[in-house]
């Protein structure tokens, strides 16, 4: 039946197939650590002893901006503050 049909109605089966598939992604708005993905990750520290190529570099620091922004990360406060 569903072969022998018109190639329009094929389509309109097809979408509405479908579309209990795509409801099914929606979510409630709500942001946590389990959708932001920011429970598992974490800032990369580089170290003075780290070599760094200039590509790591700018991974690592597209990596914390990300998590800047999405997940809320603060720069790290100096090691020694200097003292006044």
């Amino acid at each position: 039946m569903f072969f022998n049909c018109h190639p329009a109605a094929r389509r309109r089966w097809r979408w509405l197939c479908l579309i209990p598939l795509l409801t099914a992604c929606t979510t409630t708005g709500r942001v946590t650590e389990a959708t932001t993905g920011c429970a598992w990750t974490r800032p990369i520290r580089v170290s003075r002893q780290d070599q760094l190529t200039d590509l790591t570099a700018r991974q690592i620091l597209a990596h914390n901006e990300a998590g800047r922004r999405l997940c809320g990360w603060q720069p790290n406060p100096p090691a020694n503050p200097p003292h006044p």
